[in-house]
């Protein structure tokens, strides 16, 4: 970082590179700094949205998730681990890993209806409960959206996780 005359900061990156003569002696040194202030500010920017949103999805006990198909990469939100008791540390974002955290009466249920997403059917997926072995009973309702590559073929399935507990009780 530089300061200015003004007081303004001024976020750099420089680059130094030895001009060497023919007999391999460094002749002199040739640098350049680059202003990334704007790359500091949007990135700073993201970050706080980042942030935001995951305050969001605490205050609405709301998870989300996201699983490519051909590279079979899941990512969870931090919210999604707390939701389903996960150890974020220990324990990596796959449907496997899911279904683990689902009561084992609805797991059928969640597998059915996320095949017949993947064949381009509608599904009306029912609240369904978490597994008791995990923790206090919890019931979650869950969105699942379905991205598709130019030829349709599923390639992305994303959703949300909310825990709907209070409504089932209410």
């Amino acid at each position: 970082r530089f300061v200015r005359k003004d007081g303004g900061v001024v976020f750099t990156t420089p680059d130094v590179r030895a001009v060497h003569r023919g007999d391999g002696q460094v002749s002199y040194l040739l640098a350049t700094v680059q202003d990334i202030s704007e790359h500091k500010r949007i990135e700073h920017d993201l970050q706080q949205q980042k942030e935001r949103l995951e305050r969001a999805e605490a205050h609405a006990k709301l998870g989300s998730w996201e699983f490519e198909l051909d590279t079979q990469h899941a990512w969870w939100s931090p919210q999604l681990y707390v939701l389903l008791r996960a150890d974020g540390a220990r324990e990596q974002p796959t449907f496997d890993n899911f279904l683990e955290h689902v009561h084992p009466d609805d797991r059928d249920c969640v597998v059915h209806a996320f095949h017949e997403l993947l064949h381009g059917r509608i599904v009306d997926l029912s609240p369904f409960r978490s597994n008791p072995e995990r923790g206090p009973l919890s019931w979650w309702f869950s969105t699942v959206a379905v991205e598709t590559d130019s030829d349709g073929a599923p390639r992305k399935v994303s959703g949300t996780l909310l825990d709907v507990t209070a409504l089932k009780h209410g």
